[in-house]
């Protein structure tokens, strides 16, 4: 998956989970689908995919703190977004912060994207 979907998919979740309390990744992934770039990145790398990507996501969020959850064989159930969560979305509107984010791309496949976030946050 290309980088900038792979960031737009994280954001973009991560934004819609605030809207939620005590929920599950699919609910959140529905609607979330209702945005037409998040769905056409659903379209571009097909369903199956997808899912394997954003499941990692989730999972990913939930063992690094950003979401508030547990982690299940079928569903990942969500209670909320932690506050670095909150923090994550605030810079995510800083143009610079975005910028080194996206300069660091290479390094995700090393670590995770969340640690990379979390290590330009702080």
């Amino acid at each position: 998956m290309e980088p900038n979907d792979y960031l737009y998919l994280y954001l973009h979740f991560l934004k819609t989970a605030t809207k939620f309390d005590n929920t599950n990744d699919r609910e959140v992934v529905y609607e979330a689908s209702k945005d037409a770039r998040f769905n056409s990145i659903i379209h571009k790398y097909g369903e199956v995919h997808f899912s394997n990507v954003m499941n990692s996501l989730v999972n990913e969020m939930i063992s690094q703190g950003i979401l508030i959850g547990v982690q299940t064989k079928t569903v990942n159930l969500i209670t909320g977004v932690a506050p670095i969560g909150y923090s994550i979305l605030a810079k995510s509107e800083d143009d610079s912060f975005m910028n080194k984010l996206k300069k660091s791309a290479p390094k995700w496949a090393l670590n995770t994207l969340t640690s990379i976030i979390i290590s330009l946050v702080s």
